[in-house]
């Protein structure tokens, strides 16, 4: 596709300050990109840093199956998943 830029894609992290505050017992966020990992902004793993808050990044796929095993152990964690056809 013209003007589509080849490498690695990145997540851009927009501050949204009111969902920091929803997400106070979360000890681990994992973030599914969708069939391949794509690595996270520095800005965003930095916003989660800030907040003493674990962002792991990896395949959708893996993510499920991490969301899944953890939640069995009682861990506080949440997913944010890119869904995969």
């Amino acid at each position: 596709m013209p003007g589509r830029r080849r490498g690695r894609r990145r997540f851009r992290y927009r501050p949204y300050s009111r969902r920091w505050t929803e997400i106070d017992e979360l000890e681990l966020l994992l973030l599914g990109t969708g069939r391949s990992l794509v690595p996270a902004a520095r800005d965003l793993r930095a916003g989660f840093a800030e907040r003493g808050l674990a962002l792991e990044v990896m395949d959708t796929c893996a993510a499920c199956r991490t969301y899944n095993v953890l939640l069995a152990e009682a861990r506080s964690v949440a997913a944010a998943l890119i869904a995969v056809d």
